[in-house]
Protein backbone atom coordinates (compact mmCIF):
# COMPACT_ATOMS: atom_id res chain seq x y z
CA UNK A 1 0.00 0.00 0.00
CA UNK A 2 1.39 3.32 -0.86
CA UNK A 3 1.44 6.07 1.98
CA UNK A 4 0.55 9.80 0.48
CA UNK A 5 2.57 12.33 2.49
CA UNK A 6 1.31 15.62 2.37
CA UNK A 7 3.63 18.79 1.21
CA UNK A 8 5.32 20.58 3.58
CA UNK A 9 5.43 24.75 2.65
CA UNK A 10 7.14 27.69 4.01
CA UNK A 11 6.11 31.08 4.01
CA UNK A 12 8.26 33.58 2.07
CA UNK A 13 7.53 36.98 1.81
CA UNK A 14 3.83 36.53 0.32
CA UNK A 15 4.75 33.25 -1.29
CA UNK A 16 3.98 29.81 0.18
CA UNK A 17 7.09 27.86 -1.11
CA UNK A 18 6.92 23.82 -1.09
CA UNK A 19 10.02 23.07 0.67
CA UNK A 20 11.18 20.51 -1.65
CA UNK A 21 12.36 21.94 -5.18
CA UNK A 22 12.71 20.70 -8.40
CA UNK A 23 16.17 21.74 -9.92
CA UNK A 24 16.09 21.74 -14.16
CA UNK A 25 19.50 22.28 -15.12
CA UNK A 26 19.38 18.60 -16.50
CA UNK A 27 15.94 18.55 -18.20
CA UNK A 28 15.64 14.96 -20.49
CA UNK A 29 17.57 15.53 -24.09
CA UNK A 30 16.44 13.91 -27.45
CA UNK A 31 20.13 12.60 -28.30
CA UNK A 32 23.21 12.89 -27.07
CA UNK A 33 26.06 15.63 -26.21
CA UNK A 34 25.00 19.14 -24.34
CA UNK A 35 23.69 20.55 -27.19
CA UNK A 36 20.87 18.36 -28.19
CA UNK A 37 17.56 19.62 -27.85
CA UNK A 38 15.20 19.30 -24.64
CA UNK A 39 12.78 16.38 -25.30
CA UNK A 40 9.77 18.76 -24.16
CA UNK A 41 7.05 15.83 -24.06
CA UNK A 42 9.27 13.69 -20.82
CA UNK A 43 10.26 17.22 -19.46
CA UNK A 44 6.19 18.40 -19.27
CA UNK A 45 5.78 14.84 -17.93
CA UNK A 46 8.87 15.77 -14.82
CA UNK A 47 6.74 18.90 -14.10
CA UNK A 48 3.83 17.99 -14.40
CA UNK A 49 4.56 14.84 -11.56
CA UNK A 50 5.78 17.61 -9.26
CA UNK A 51 3.14 20.01 -9.69
CA UNK A 52 0.87 16.88 -8.73
CA UNK A 53 2.11 16.39 -6.01
CA UNK A 54 2.98 19.47 -4.71
CA UNK A 55 5.41 21.29 -5.51
CA UNK A 56 5.90 24.46 -6.99
CA UNK A 57 9.48 25.84 -6.70
CA UNK A 58 11.34 25.23 -9.74
CA UNK A 59 15.03 26.31 -9.73
CA UNK A 60 15.71 27.00 -13.02
CA UNK A 61 19.29 28.57 -13.43
CA UNK A 62 21.68 26.43 -15.59
CA UNK A 63 24.66 26.91 -13.68
CA UNK A 64 26.11 28.44 -10.60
Amino acid sequence: MKEEIDMIYKEFHDLKLSVLGLGTMRLPLRGDGPDAPIDEERAAEMFAYAIDHGINYFDTAYGY
